[in-house]
């Protein structure tokens, strides 16, 4: 039983953290010129980001010692965390001042960055 619970948990749990990715890499790129090219590598960097944490703890159960892999996936959440909230901000913002939304992207990028460095 508490297996069965656990899966169900950890799908949901990362079914709902890549909706955050997918909703900040939409949010992100929607107001820019991204070659597809360019929108595939951004893809697949925050799908690896996103799996990372994940992946590292269940690498770590098995014994093997990953322990800059977990920093970074812990990292990786709190700057998800902070800048899904930036750009929940810069959509609602968005939807009263639509000539804006460019320069709205611009800064909330700017501070999602600023805010974890």
């Amino acid at each position: 039983m508490g297996a069965a619970i656990f899966m169900i948990f950890l799908t949901v749990f990362i079914g709902v953290f890549l909706g955050v990715h997918y909703y900040l890499y939409f949010s992100a790129t929607k107001d820019f010129t991204i070659s597809s090219k360019m929108r595939f590598w951004i893809r697949m960097f925050l799908l690896l980001s996103a799996l990372s944490y994940v992946a590292a703890r269940m690498l770590e159960r098995r014994g093997i010692p990953m322990g800059y892999a977990l920093r970074y996936g812990s990292v990786w959440m709190g700057f998800v965390s902070v800048s899904f909230s930036i750009f929940v901000v810069k959509d609602i913002i968005g939807l009263f001042l639509k000539k804006q939304r460019k320069l709205l992207a611009y800064l909330a990028v700017s501070v999602s960055l600023a805010l974890s460095g």
